[in-house]
């Protein structure tokens, strides 16, 4: 599916979804009617104009939804709860997203109480739905006592002896750690102008072990290259708050927690996920961003169409200005109220389009787009993921 809106093939897609309609009578398994009727009704969608939908054409959002719903009509019946109705409802709230979060809700919260739920994470494209919130469903009392008891969960283990006005951060658990934090200190080493900041997510006694770890590699990494030994390392423990559910999601979203902390020292923060590497000097980058109040890698086009695709989570800068604003509030909120949550694919990207939207045109909210971003992803860390887990097998 991601093929097809990354490169709409409308004939291809519709022939595809005419081969598997001729199964229906022999594969019945919940996943395949989910996949049928995903295909069955996308492929209407592209005939009848998502495209110009997806562009911003509030008119064409709404005649594209009435085509997708009388083709589930014509194909499946009534919406009562079942595979199909699922595939329809994800659909039809992605449509409805770009113009209203509260009726596209009413469709993500009839995936989110479905017995069919489950079948949502299996399909990648679609696995946001499961974590995209109406307002009052995340604006809440429980969620900011959560965001409280999260804000609160860094332990400063090392702290950087500098007068850097810029910070890079990662969260990583122990396992991430050990994989991806060489090449972390590297950087550290061969930019002193800069603080990087290191969030572990483990109890502090591990995590001090760890830092002891990363230690010796700096010693054996300045003897090696001659360098010297970083001054602009900053180290936290962080401890999993109890209300949490996902841990792994957890991990992945300290770093946004982290960033009113952070911005109380430091004039603008760059977090990135651990497993990117630099390919550039990320100086240049850092200062044409350093206006920006909070900025994202942003999708346009067929892309977006779902919500949790739009400002993607890998690459976000913030100022201090930030703070003078609602930002930071409603991303945290809406991050703390999904943790507690049982499934939370995507919960950091629907948060930071939520965050996007509830800011507005004037929020200081900038795309990314323009600036050369200094990291890439590698298909190798794959690699490097696997032989650390058989080694520690």
């Amino acid at each position: 599916m991601d093929q097809q809106f990354k490169r709409p093939q409308q004939k291809t897609l519709a022939a595809t979804a005419q081969y598997y309609r001729r199964l229906r009578g022999v594969i019945l398994t919940d996943e395949y009617r989910y996949f049928d009727a995903a295909l069955s009704l996308t492929a209407s969608a592209l005939e009848s104009g998502i495209a110009a939908a997806a562009s911003g054409d509030q008119t064409k959002a709404m005649s594209v939804i009435e085509a997708v719903r009388r083709e589930y009509t014509f194909q499946f019946g009534g919406l009562v709860d079942s595979p199909e109705a699922v595939a329809f409802h994800v659909l039809a709230g992605q449509l409805l997203s770009l113009t209203d979060r509260e009726a596209a809700g009413y469709h993500f919260t009839n995936v989110q109480r479905s017995e069919y739920r489950r079948l949502v994470p299996l399909f990648y494209w679609d696995s946001g739905a499961t974590t995209y919130y109406t307002h009052d469903t995340v604006n809440t009392q429980r969620a900011r006592d959560d965001m409280k008891k999260a804000l609160a969960a860094p332990i400063s283990l090392r702290r950087p002896v500098t007068d850097n006005t810029t910070v890079i951060a990662i969260s990583v658990d122990k396992t991430f750690f050990r994989i991806y934090i060489g090449w972390f200190l590297f950087y550290a080493q061969q930019l002193p102008e800069i603080d990087f900041a290191i969030y572990i997510c483990a109890p502090a006694e591990e995590a001090r072990t760890l830092v002891e770890d990363g230690d010796r590699f700096i010693a054996a990494l300045s003897n090696l290259n001659s360098g010297s030994t970083p001054s602009n390392l900053a180290y936290y423990g962080v401890s999993t708050p109890d209300f949490v559910n996902q841990e792994r999601t957890y991990y992945a979203c300290v770093r946004f927690y982290a960033l009113p902390h952070l911005l109380a020292r430091y004039d603008n923060a760059y977090l990135v996920d651990a497993d990117l590497y630099f390919e550039n000097d990320p100086g240049a980058f850092l200062k044409k961003v350093r206006d920006y109040t909070f900025g994202t890698v942003v999708n346009e086009g067929l892309i977006a169409l779902p919500p949790w695709r739009r400002n993607m989570a890998g690459n976000v800068v913030a100022n201090r200005s930030v703070l003078s604003t609602n930002l930071l509030d409603d991303l945290l909120t809406y991050i703390s109220h999904g943790l507690k949550e049982s499934t939370s694919w995507m919960l950091d990207q629907n948060a930071i389009t939520y965050a996007v939207e509830r800011a507005g045109p004037a929020g200081g909210v900038r795309s990314l787009n323009g600036a050369a971003r200094p990291t890439v992803a590698s298909k190798f860390m794959t690699r490097w993921e696997k032989n650390f887990t058989a080694a520690r097998t």
